[in-house]
């Protein structure tokens, strides 16, 4: 569908710097508000185009550290919850708020699991925890690009 969802909101910001800002020049607070404004839409232009590939890897990811330390320390590893059908590949009908729900209770339980893993110096435990802090690294890799695209089109 043209134009995009991201190409009309990188229009607004076009015309927001272009034609509005300036206008408010001797208003600083309006000014100032009107950035805030530009900054908020440029970063949800970059979320349209990759957010959904992201929580779709990384809730996989997180699938994954759960099963894998579950085999390590199951009396540790809460269940994960139901799976909603990403790691298939149908992100069409999985829709992002699904998505970020999902995500937001996998972060929690291995969020949990690391807590439960920190004073435990089993070596499976410390491999646990080791494999658990690589994912949470990945997972802030991975979501580079939010920022990295925010960043570049705000002209920081």
């Amino acid at each position: 569908m043209r134009p995009t969802a991201r190409e009309l909101v990188e229009q607004i910001v076009t015309e927001m710097r272009t034609d509005i800002v300036p206008m408010a020049r001797d208003h600083p607070w309006l000014a100032s508000r009107l950035r805030s404004v530009v900054a908020s839409l440029t970063h949800v232009a970059a979320r349209l185009e990759c957010e959904q590939p992201i929580l779709v890897a990384g809730n996989r990811a997180l699938r994954g550290v759960l099963a894998d330390c579950q085999l390590l320390v199951p009396e540790l590893v809460p269940p994960a919850p139901d799976d909603t059908g990403e790691s298939s590949g149908a992100t069409e009908r999985t829709g992002t708020d699904r998505l970020e729900v999902e995500n937001r209770a996998l972060r929690q339980l291995v969020d949990g699991l690391l807590r439960a893993l920190a004073g435990d110096e089993r070596p499976e435990a410390q491999r646990a925890r080791r494999l658990v802090v690589a994912a949470l690294q990945a997972d802030t890799e991975r979501e580079r690009p939010l920022y990295d695209s925010f960043l570049r089109m705000a002209n920081y």
